[in-house]
């Protein structure tokens, strides 16, 4: 049998010995005489068993950041007194639970999925194990994702966010009753903030949003018309119209916009702007007065004509999906078109050489 429970303990021989267990029955000590089988097999239930419905009021929060994801879950903290955030201090003065501010839990969230899969392949089919019982491992191993988070948020509602949608697909298969919010940013935006907050390159952030994009684009596709609790949020909607926004998310999920304070949330400081680097400041997460003349939105108004076509040509549909307009600066389109695949082979020349350095020195620091 796959899973066995012991029905009585075994009988040992005369004189006692301790008892040797086979899968098939008990053997003793001596390994002389096989006795029938002390146990019986864990009948496995279609029914599904009852769901902690607390693990509904868990807020993921997923994006293909930058920044986007540092702006939002201070807005949740500003419930005065239903919501707890994981590691973000909101206005009203909530207790921090644990200092892991990006937790991942959602890229990472393949490898319960394989776990899962990888577990219900190897069941006989014979065993009667169908699709309703790989279901509920899988939603089982994501409930114990919840209850940790449950356990840090010390009985207040759960809110965490990773900053990468990897893993995205797997979301509802793990955590089927979970809010879900997609916070999506300007790409354009993004890839400007991360290259001057974090000193990433521009061809591969650019590659990044894109893929991510997509991801997100099939994601909605998929889930758009169905009953799950998710709300896709566009940064620059939630940063000129923070009201009906949020409120429209309250709704979703179910949450009193009653106790919330926006006057609070609009007064909100800045955390870990791209800003600081042009005031010559170095990047940090401490709160920052938020400047009069502040403007989210800006971050790539800069930008030349080869910079947009470069974009264009690798995120431009993806940009299109999430709702947003490309720039079209013009220019003589074959010869920025030769340009484009020029860079398209220089990148993959220059990834492939990269990958190979890693590869050897990952050998050279094992040996």
């Amino acid at each position: 049998p796959l899973i066995t429970l012991a029905d009585e303990p075994p009988v040992a021989p005369d004189p006692p010995r301790t008892p040797q267990f086979t899968c098939g029955g008990v053997l003793d000590q001596n390994r002389r005489n096989f006795r029938e089988p002390l146990h019986r097999p864990l009948r496995l239930s279609r029914r599904a068993l009852p769901i902690d419905y607390r693990y509904a009021s868990i807020v993921y929060i997923v994006g293909p950041g930058s920044g986007a994801t540092n702006f939002h879950p201070r807005y949740f903290a500003t419930v005065r007194h239903e919501l707890s955030v994981g590691s973000v201090d909101g206005p009203s003065g909530l207790r921090r639970v644990g200092p892991i501010h990006e937790d991942f839990l959602v890229y990472r969230a393949k490898h319960l999925v394989e776990y899962a899969d990888s577990v219900y392949e190897s069941w006989n089919r014979d065993w009667g194990a169908d699709e309703s019982i790989h279901r509920q491992l899988r939603e089982n191993l994501g409930a114990g994702v919840c209850r940790f988070l449950m356990q840090q948020a010390a009985g207040k509602r759960a809110i965490t966010k990773t900053p990468r949608v990897d893993g995205l697909e797997h979301f509802f298969a793990l955590f089927p009753h979970a809010c879900l919010v997609i916070l999506v940013r300007d790409g354009r935006a993004v890839v400007e903030s991360g290259v001057k907050s974090f000193g990433w390159y521009r061809e591969s952030a650019i590659r990044h949003w894109a893929r991510s994009a997509e991801r997100i684009d099939a994601f909605n596709k998929k889930f758009g018309d169905s009953d799950r609790r998710y709300c896709l949020v566009r940064y620059e909607d939630l940063w000129t119209d923070q009201e009906r926004e949020l409120r429209r998310m309250f709704n979703q999920f179910g949450l009193d916009a009653g106790i919330y304070d926006f006057e609070a949330a609009a007064k909100l400081p800045l955390r870990g702007s791209s800003t600081l680097r042009d005031s010559g400041e170095k990047l940090h997460w401490k709160p920052v007065e938020k400047p009069a003349d502040f403007d989210a939105l800006d971050r790539f108004r800069h930008w030349g004509r080869a910079r947009h076509l470069r974009f264009n040509d690798l995120a431009g549909k993806a940009l299109g999906r999430l709702g947003y307009t490309k720039h079209d600066p013009g220019g003589n389109r074959v010869a920025w078109a030769i340009w484009h695949r020029l860079l398209d082979i220089w990148w993959l020349v220059a990834r492939s050489l990269g990958l190979i350095y890693l590869r050897l020195k990952g050998r050279k620091s094992r040996g």
